[in-house]
């Protein structure tokens, strides 16, 4: 077994604050840390993460005023890099309740709120390397699981599985083969494509049944009916991206289309052939 070295472990920083950077910078050097690349710019921090093999990201949650959430997100969902299971801390500038939810819904491992002591970044990357959580996938989330119970209307889909992430900090430190990583990194992504399938096909159901039931009992459809709408075909395009099938998907987006236009008065005729479309398209991917 090779010796546990953190010099080994390829880390990037981004944070627009000169002094906290170099704050970062020293501790992970304290730590043991020597690869080191940091930047101000939220364009270079998603171009180090698309052309560098990274292993620990740790990221300002407001890089130049923008929501660099979305790097993280991207890096989950496998759409930036080699690696969705970069460690990522993201350090907050602001508490607000809605950034930090909006943080934590990226997938990122953990958040550290400025200013911050050196120590706490220490130990916190140290349970990382060490505990790091197990993920979940679900129709809108990909990271680690942060659920004391399990979400309503979750529990009873194929999203509330744990997987087990890929460590790579744990294991280049470890001295890990690199090709043994890489084989553990293809055979987790491929359970993400899996479960993101089921999760998504579980959404497109749950979504049709429930208009159906408020339609056939009478009631109005909800307030964010015209969100729900674009949120329904943007899922079952991501599904039908995912699976490699070949679909068409007209008179699902007609529909959308027709029920948005007419807002939460819509007939009920437009209703049922939704669901009828979201059933079909469900069960072809397995999500009943």
């Amino acid at each position: 077994m090779n010796q546990f070295d953190l010099g080994r472990v390829r880390a990037v920083v981004a944070e627009g604050s000169p002094m906290i950077r170099q704050g970062v910078r020293n501790a992970l050097y304290g730590m043991g840390f020597r690869e080191v690349v940091d930047t101000g710019l939220l364009t270079t921090a998603h171009q180090l993460c698309e052309e560098t093999r990274a292993d620990l990201l740790i990221i300002n949650s407001d890089l130049e005023k923008s929501d660099s959430s979305f790097l993280i997100r991207e890096l989950r969902g496998t759409r930036l890099g080699e690696d969705p299971f970069v460690v990522v801390v993201s350090l907050l500038p602001i508490a607000d309740a809605e950034h930090v939810r909006r943080v934590v819904d990226s997938g990122a491992d953990d958040l550290l709120l400025i200013p911050f002591a050196p120590e706490q970044l220490c130990s916190r990357l140290q349970s990382l390397i060490t505990r790091r959580k197990p993920f979940v996938i679900t129709h809108d989330y990909i990271g680690p699981d942060r659920r004391k119970t399990p979400r309503a209307g979750l529990g009873t889909g194929p999203s509330a599985r744990q997987m087990r992430a890929p460590n790579p900090v744990a294991a280049r430190a470890g001295g890990m083969p690199p090709e043994r990583y890489r084989h553990q990194v293809e055979t987790a992504r491929a359970e993400i494509r899996t479960r993101r399938v089921g999760s998504l096909a579980f959404y497109v159901r749950r979504e049709g049944r429930e208009l159906l039931a408020l339609g056939r009992d009478g009631h109005d459809l909800p307030e964010d009916l015209v969100q729900r709408m674009f949120r329904l075909e943007q899922v079952v395009e991501e599904l039908v991206e995912l699976s490699g099938t070949a679909l068409d998907l007209g008179e699902l987006v007609r529909l959308c289309t027709a029920i948005r236009t007419t807002g939460r008065k819509a007939p009920f005729a437009d209703v049922e052939k939704l669901h009828g479309q979201t059933e079909a398209i469900s069960a072809r991917f397995g999500g009943i």
